[in-house]
This record gives structure tokens, sequence and C-alpha cells, in this order.
């Protein structure tokens, strides 16, 4: 996850299991005592897209990480580890995730981007920097989906491109 640079992390810290019907879940503690619940065995395919969809939504909000965790109980997404752990990377090192993107976009600038693919660039270029442990073409994979699924009919190509271009160091 996150340990394998440093990085700044989620103001959460999951304090042990609870038993939850026949699953197991986290419970996370926010730095203002407020307690959530999480669940433990989400697809990542689907916790990627509750990422997505959290990043999507701060520029429009303009809420803080912690807001954004407080705020996600009133909402219908659901968070897990690793989406906490996407979310936490992608938010707390938006800087180095840009200065990551910007050399690959060719005539683009970060400000004209369409918001779902600069979201859909962050988490995934995120994912590239800071979890190691998953591979670039399954985060690039996953990338293209969200596109195809959220973005116009050009994201998918342009998606795969500028992330192709990151994980070769182009």
């Amino acid at each position: 996850m996150c340990e394998a640079r440093t990085v700044k992390r989620p103001t959460l810290s999951f304090c042990g299991k609870e038993e939850q019907g026949s699953g197991c879940s986290f419970v996370a503690i926010g730095q203002n005592g407020t307690k959530r619940t999480l669940r433990r065995r989400m697809k990542r395919h689907e916790s990627r897209k509750n990422a997505f969809l959290l990043v999507f939504q701060q520029p429009i909000n303009n809420a803080s990480t912690e807001e954004m965790l407080e705020n996600i109980d009133s909402g219908e997404i659901q968070t897990d580890e690793f989406c906490l752990n996407l979310l936490g990377c992608t938010m707390n090192n938006l800087s180095e995730i840009d200065d990551a993107i910007k050399p690959h976009l060719k005539k683009w600038t970060l400000e004209r981007l369409p918001k779902v693919s600069l979201a859909v660039l962050r988490i995934s270029c995120a994912q590239m920097l800071f979890m190691p442990d998953v591979p670039a073409s399954v985060i690039i994979n996953e990338a293209v989906e969200l596109a195809k699924l959220y973005g116009d009919a050009e994201a998918p190509k342009f998606i795969n491109g500028v992330l192709g271009a990151i994980s070769r160091g182009d």
C-alpha cells in the first residue's frame, strides 16, 4: 500500500475488527473521534470506482480529505481499506501526482482536462507511484474501464496513452 514510499497518510486509524453478520469489517476512528465501520471484502474494482467518485467530487465540493470521509456515510459510496488507502494516497500527494502527469499531456494542461479524465488519471497515477504491489497493466486496464463508464468517447484512448507513457517512463 502507501507504505512503499514516504507519503502523507489519511487521518484514520484502524482500531480493530468487528464481526458483522457472516463477514468481518474494520472500525476506523477519524481525528475528531468519529467511528466508521468499513467493509473488509469489497472487490478492488468497486473500491477503485468509489475512490474515483470521491476524488471526482472533491474539486466540486472543495472539501478536505477529512471532510470527504465524514460525508461518506451520508451518501451511497461505500469504502473499505483499499479505497481509503487509495483516496488518502491520491489526495495527500496531489502535487506529486500532478507533476508526474503533466509531462505526458500533449497539447493539454491539467486545468483544461475533463474532470472525469483528471480524476481517473490521478487515482491511477497514485497507484503507480505509491502502490507498487499492483501491476501497471492492471491499473491501466481499470482506468480505461472507469473512463469508458464515466468519460466521453475519447477518454479511454487518452487515459490509456497517458498512463502507458507514465508506466514506461517516457
